[in-house]
């Protein structure tokens, strides 16, 4: 068992760089950073997609929806140098967030995610990784009003079912309405008489 701690790194005898050494347990194996390769070149660029439907259904009067949230990671690596390199890119494990891409080339540590890529000599590689999360959210049919039955009928990942029954939701509403409407006139007259 080796506590952490700062390493020297050397390479071929000379002096490679410093780096710091986590708790390691025996034959477990660490990556570490000790240098800067100044001939390559990493530009990350983040992107979060609009909120989407996953799946929506009615179950009782209440109807059960699921969001999903995406949120894509864009690497763009160059290299100056003549040869081939193997690349390791890190990216930090969300919590409450699925990796969803890509799925090859991955290994996964407790706290992050690693991707093995091979970067040709003097070219720009662009890699992405996408994240989603779900989101569960219930809504009391009785608690909804015609502008959120609006949207989710202009919805396309509302299924043909789940519109059937908030148009005749809507329907009922309005018959409601008017019900309402004629029991407070009769009422009024009631009171008049």
């Amino acid at each position: 068992f080796l506590m952490q701690g700062p390493v020297s790194v050397f390479e071929d005898g000379i002096y490679a760089g410093d780096a710091r050494l986590p708790d390691t347990r025996p034959s477990e194996k660490v990556l570490i950073s000790y240098s800067l390769d100044l001939a390559s070149e990493v530009r990350v660029e983040n992107e979060s997609a609009p909120e989407q439907i996953a799946s929506v259904k009615i179950v009782r009067g209440v109807m059960m929806l699921q969001r999903r949230y995406l949120n894509t990671t864009k690497y763009f690596i160059s290299s100056k140098r003549e040869g081939e390199r193997s690349l390791i890119v890190e990216q930090p494990i969300s919590s409450g967030w699925d990796l969803v891409a890509p799925p090859k080339n991955l290994e996964k540590t407790t706290d992050k995610y690693r991707f093995r890529l091979q970067l040709a000599p003097g070219k720009t590689c662009e890699f992405s990784t996408s994240e989603q999360r779900l989101v569960d959210q219930q809504i009391l049919l009785s608690n909804i009003n015609d502008r959120g039955i609006e949207l989710y009928l202009s919805q396309k990942s509302v299924p043909s079912s789940v519109k059937d029954a908030l148009k005749k939701l809507v329907t009922l509403q309005s018959q409601e309405s008017a019900i309402l409407l004629e029991k407070q006139n009769v009422d009024q007259q009631i009171k008049r008489i």
